[in-house]
């Protein structure tokens, strides 16, 4: 059975709370510098992805090399 009790700072003072009733909520700070780039990289992030290779055949039993036993 696991302990369920809350267990205290070392210090044995209870942990205080960073926020009183009535204090604003925080909210994280952005800075918007140019939205017509910041707009072109989510469409650009939000695109499906282009393949970056070839397409490729699978190849003949003719053409595959020999196979070394060990």
């Amino acid at each position: 059975m696991e302990n369920t009790k809350k267990t205290l700072p070392e210090s044995g003072k209870p942990p205080e709370d960073r926020y009183l009733p009535g204090d604003p909520i925080p909210v994280p700070e952005a800075i918007e510098t140019n939205t017509d780039s910041a707009w072109a990289m989510w469409q650009d992030s939000t695109q499906e992805p282009r393949p970056t290779f070839d397409e490729t055949v699978p190849m003949t039993l003719e053409e595959m090399p020999p196979i070394r036993k060990r």
